[in-house]
């Protein structure tokens, strides 16, 4: 708890900030945590972090004779960043996965020219009016799927033995009410200890929020009015299926973590 403590800056009696604020004999345990604790406040900027960005890259583009054509990507990245002191009063920077990194993405496009209509399997020999009817047709399709965002813990507490990869649920036993295990974590906020010194990491690259898949598809049928003039009539449709997608930071604090 920040309760006060014996000022370590009072000497034989004498404190050596007397005639400031800090020159009590007694100081709060959060204030003697601080790099500089003769100081309530500093001014300056430092510029010590540092980012970096490593990924697998794959991609496939494919046409196919019959008119489909597809391209697809995957990216299996890490965005790690190296910029904050940890609880604001250490001198190291932590070095943590950014909270806007999924892991892994992968995304399919698809396009599709329907068979039918001029040069194509049915009704290739259809003349102009019948053609304006079956051809120019085009189904297409986008697929995106990604991780979930690094979760951070922040001020959780691990129970003796524990670790943090005892937070992770196995994927059949995940709601959307609750996607971590609890039983780890000492849930109580009376045990909680606002001002100790943190030992372990604020994120971690295994324990993930939800991710995210996401279908969209549209029609489309264009009209040739001249040699290099066409026109197109298309409808779109956004998540098709109607998947719900959760996202954000679902740990914030321990009072609120699971319920």
């Amino acid at each position: 708890m920040d309760g006060q403590v014996a000022s370590p800056f009072v000497v034989n009696g004498t404190s050596l900030l007397a005639g400031k604020s800090l020159g009590g004999n007694t100081l709060s345990r959060s204030q003697l945590l601080m790099t500089y604790p003769a100081y309530t406040g500093a001014g300056g900027d430092t510029f010590k972090g540092k980012s970096w960005y490593d990924s697998l890259q794959v991609s496939m583009d494919r046409r196919f004779s019959n008119g489909l054509t597809l391209d697809g990507t995957f990216t299996w990245q890490k965005s790690i960043t190296q910029q904050w002191q940890k609880q604001g009063f250490r001198s190291d920077y932590e070095k943590v996965v950014d909270s806007s990194d999924p892991g892994k993405r992968f995304t399919l496009n698809g396009v599709y020219e329907l068979p039918f209509g001029r040069g194509r399997h049915w009704g290739s020999q259809s003349n102009r009016l019948l053609n304006g009817a079956l051809g120019g047709w085009q189904v297409g399709s986008i697929l995106r799927m990604q991780g979930g965002m690094p979760v951070y813990v922040g001020n959780m507490l691990l129970l003796p033995g524990k670790t943090m990869r005892d937070a992770v649920l196995p994927k059949s036993q995940r709601t959307w009410q609750q996607w971590f295990n609890f039983a780890p974590f000492d849930m109580n906020p009376d045990n909680q200890l606002a001002w100790n010194v943190q030992t372990l990491s604020t994120g971690y690259d295994f324990l993930r929020g939800p991710g995210y898949v996401l279908v969209d598809a549209n029609l489309s049928k264009n009209f040739a009015i001249k040699e290099r003039t066409k026109l197109q009539v298309r409808a779109e449709a956004f998540n098709v299926f109607n998947h719900t997608n959760f996202g954000g930071d679902t740990v914030p604090t321990i009072e609120t973590w699971g319920t």
